[in-house]
C-alpha cells in the first residue's frame, strides 16, 4: 500500500503594508472575506525600537487616511493652533501640541505617547474636529469663516 501524499502547510498569512517612512508602516488587520475592503480599518505599527514619528511622518499619516481635501482643511486648521507644528510644546494657556488640546491629555485615549508622538496628536485632532465640527473642512470655515451666496461670513475662531 502506497503512503498517502504529504499534506502541504498552509501558506502564511500576508498582511498588506504600507510603509510610510523608515520609522512608520501602516498595517491593515485581517478581515473576514465577507467585509468590504473599504471599512478596514488601519493600524499604525512601528519598527523595533525606532524612533519617535517626526511631524513629516504625522502629515504622511493624515494624506493616507483622509480625503485630499479633508487633509488638507486639517493641516490649515493645524498651522492655525500651533505655527511651530511643534508636538512638545504647550503654550501659556496650557494648551498642548499640534492641535493645541486643552488639557493636553484629552489626548492619551489616543495613546500613552501623547505627549511627544505627532500621529498620536493628528490622529486625535483628525477625531476631534470630526466629532465637534463634523469634518475638518467644516472646522475650519468655522474658525477662519467662507461665502455663502456672494455674502462673506467671518468665521467665529475659537473658544
Amino acid at each position: 500500500m502506497a503512503a498517502p501524499p504529504p499534506v502541504a502547510a498552509p501558506a502564511p498569512r500576508q498582511t498588506p503594508v504600507t510603509v510610510i517612512t523608515d520609522s512608520l508602516v501602516l498595517v491593515s488587520p485581517p478581515v473576514a472575506a465577507s467585509v468590504a475592503p473599504s471599512v478596514t480599518k488601519w493600524r499604525i505599527r512601528y519598527a523595533p525600537d525606532p524612533p519617535l514619528p517626526t511631524v513629516a511622518d504625522a502629515w504622511a499619516w493624515v494624506r493616507l487616511t483622509l480625503d485630499p481635501k479633508e487633509a488638507a482643511c486639517l493641516l490649515m486648521v493645524s498651522r492655525a493652533e500651533d505655527p511651530t507644528q511643534d508636538p512638545t510644546a504647550a503654550n501659556r494657556s496650557g494648551a498642548y501640541g499640534l492641535p493645541q488640546a486643552k488639557p493636553g491629555d484629552k489626548m492619551a485615549a489616543f495613546g500613552t505617547d501623547w505627549r511627544r508622538n505627532p500621529v498620536t496628536q493628528l490622529e486625535w485632532m483628525a477625531w476631534y474636529v470630526k466629532d465637534r465640527y463634523g469634518s475638518a473642512c467644516q472646522a475650519a470655515m468655522f474658525e477662519f469663516g467662507w461665502w455663502y451666496k456672494g455674502v462673506w461670513h467671518p468665521g467665529a475662531g475659537w473658544y
